[in-house]
């Protein structure tokens, strides 16, 4: 649990201190290559290979790098620390990041540890992911 609040108050800290375009693109592919390690768990039928050919992270919104970089934190850290784990099979049976475990293992962190609890969620009005096209 405090290799969480450390990751949440570095991604706090890098968050404020402004992005420039590469900082946001390395945060749209750190984002994907979490999503993807989780999705690995369960591969897409092959009928469903197509829809895995968008490049997100070619026109990002800005709005969005403080979105990838809290979402990363739900990627599987190390295999031997289950609670750092976010990634759980869906209603169809696909594993995905789960940002409501996420958010509230940050809720519960947040309370234990006094810190500013901040939802990690795409920013109002805007779509950070390719989400509508995943299988």
């Amino acid at each position: 649990m405090k290799k969480l609040f450390f990751l949440v108050a570095f991604v706090s800290s890098t968050t404020l201190g402004g992005a420039c375009g590469s900082d946001l693109k390395s945060a749209c592919e750190d984002y994907v290559e979490a999503r993807d390690a989780c999705e690995a768990r369960t591969p897409p039928e092959p009928e469903d290979a197509a829809k895995y050919s968008v490049n997100m992270c070619a026109n990002i919104d800005p709005e969005c790098q403080a979105f990838f970089e809290c979402a990363v934190l739900a990627a599987p850290v190390d295999p031997e620390e289950d609670d750092l784990d976010f990634c759980n099979v869906d209603s169809k049976g696909k594993s995905r990041l789960d940002l409501k475990a996420l958010n509230a293992q940050l809720m519960k962190d947040a309370e234990e540890f006094n810190f500013e609890y901040v939802e990690c969620k795409e920013p109002e009005n805007k779509a950070c992911t390719d989400a509508d096209l995943r299988p």
